[in-house]
C-alpha cells in the first residue's frame, strides 16, 4: 500500500496516517452515520486525497445503502438462479444488456430505482416474469419461453408448503427503529440466519442468542442489524420479540426440526436444520459476523452462554420482558 502522498499544502509528498472519525455520508438520497477511515498528512493535519481509503467508503456505503432498501447484491443472484435464468434470459426480462445483469450480481452497480422494485416484485411474485415475458415476448425464442414457464412451474411448486409468511408479517411489522436496528424486518434472512446455526442440532437457548449476538455485533460496526429483529430481556438472557412464533412456524414449514430431550430433571429443546442455508442472501459483512458470532460461542452450553449475555449492558439496564435499544450494541463485549 502507498505510504505517501501529495499535500496540497505541504506542496510535496509526504507520510500518511490514517485514522478513523464517525461522520454522517448522504448517499443515494438517503443519510448514514458511518466510522469511516480518514487520511491525513503527518506533517500538517490536513486532509489527503486517497482513492483506496474512498473506494473502501464507497464499498461500505453501497452495502449500507443495499441493506436499507432490504435487497443485497447476492440476493439479486439468488432471485435469477432459483428461477433457473441465464443471464441472457434475465437481462432480457428486465430489459437491460447482460453486463448490467453481471454487475449488479458482483455489486459493481447499484440497481436503479425500477430494477430495484422489480427485483423485489419478481421475489415476491414469480409470476410476474410471465407478465415481462408478454411484455417483450418478440425478444424470446419459443424455446425460451419454454424454459421459463418450466422453471416458474418448479418454483412454484417449492412455494408449495404451508404459507406461514402472512401470519409471520401480521405479527413484525416494517419498521425502521432503534428497537429493530433500523432495518425492515427481513423474514428471509432470519430463517436462514436459524438455518446456519442449526445446521449440527443446537440447543433452543444457545441459538436464541446467538441470534441476538449476530444482530447486535453487525449494528455495532454498520449501524444496521442484520434481520431486523427486535429483542426482549428474558431472565435467562436477550431474545428474539415472539420468538416461539417464528420457530414454531419455520417447524410447521419443514425448515427445522424441534425435539425434546430430557436430562435427569431438566428438558432441553434442541433445534436442527432440514434445509441448507442459502448464504448467498447475506453480503460479505454479514457473513462475516455470523462465522465470527459461531466461532467465539462455539462449545459453550446453555447455562454457559446465559450467564455471558448477562455481563452485556444491553440485557442489565432494560427491564424484564422490555425491548432491548441496539444503542447498547456499542457496549457489546464481542467484537
Amino acid at each position: 500500500m502507498e505510504m505517501h502522498l501529495y499535500c496540497e499544502y505541504c506542496q510535496k509528498d509526504v507520510e500518511k496516517k490514517i485514522y478513523e472519525k464517525v461522520e454522517r455520508y448522504h448517499f443515494k438520497g438517503e443519510t448514514f452515520q458511518l466510522a469511516a477511515n480518514i487520511t491525513i498528512c503527518s506533517k500538517c493535519g490536513s486532509e489527503l486525497a486517497d482513492e483506496h481509503v474512498d473506494e473502501q467508503t464507497m464499498k461500505r456505503l453501497t452495502e449500507l445503502y443495499m441493506e436499507r432498501i432490504n435487497l443485497s447484491f447476492a440476493a439479486i443472484k439468488q432471485i435469477r438462479v432459483q428461477l433457473g435464468l441465464s443471464i441472457e434470459v434475465f437481462s432480457k426480462l428486465l430489459g437491460c444488456s447482460e453486463g448490467m445483469i453481471t454487475k449488479y450480481e458482483s455489486g459493481k452497480s447499484i440497481p436503479t430505482n425500477e430494477h430495484v422494485l422489480l427485483f423485489k416484485k419478481i421475489k415476491s411474485h414469480p409470476e410476474t416474469i410471465f407478465d415481462l415475458v408478454e411484455q417483450s415476448k418478440e425478444t424470446f425464442s419459443n424455446d425460451e419461453k419454454v424454459i421459463i414457464q418450466s422453471h416458474l412451474r418448479q418454483v412454484q411448486s417449492q412455494q408449495s408448503r404451508p404459507d406461514y409468511l402472512e401470519m409471520i408479517k401480521k405479527n413484525f411489522r416494517p419498521e425502521k427503529t432503534i428497537e429493530t436496528g433500523f432495518k425492515e424486518f427481513s423474514l428471509e434472512k432470519i430463517t436462514q440466519m436459524i438455518l446456519y446455526f442449526a445446521q449440527e442440532g443446537i440447543n433452543k437457548t444457545v441459538l436464541l442468542k446467538l441470534l441476538f449476538y449476530a444482530d447486535f455485533l453487525h449494528f455495532k460496526h454498520v449501524s444496521v442489524s442484520i434481520t431486523g429483529l427486535s429483542y426482549v430481556k428474558y431472565p435467562h438472557g436477550p431474545v428474539p420479540n415472539k420468538f416461539n412464533l417464528l420457530l414454531e412456524s419455520l417447524n410447521e414449514c419443514g425448515y427445522i426440526s424441534m425435539t425434546e430431550e430430557s436430562l435427569d430433571e431438566y428438558v432441553r429443546m434442541i433445534i436442527e436444520s432440514k434445509n441448507i442455508p442459502e448464504l448467498l442472501i447475506f453480503n460479505e459483512v454479514e457473513n462475516d459476523i455470523l462465522t465470527r458470532v459461531r466461532a467465539h460461542f462455539r462449545g459453550f452450553s446453555s447455562k454457559k452462554i446465559s450467564e455471558f449475555s448477562h455481563e452485556e449492558e444491553a440485557w442489565k439496564q432494560p427491564q424484564i420482558h422490555q425491548k432491548i435499544s441496539y444503542e447498547y450494541a456499542k457496549y457489546l463485549s464481542i467484537e
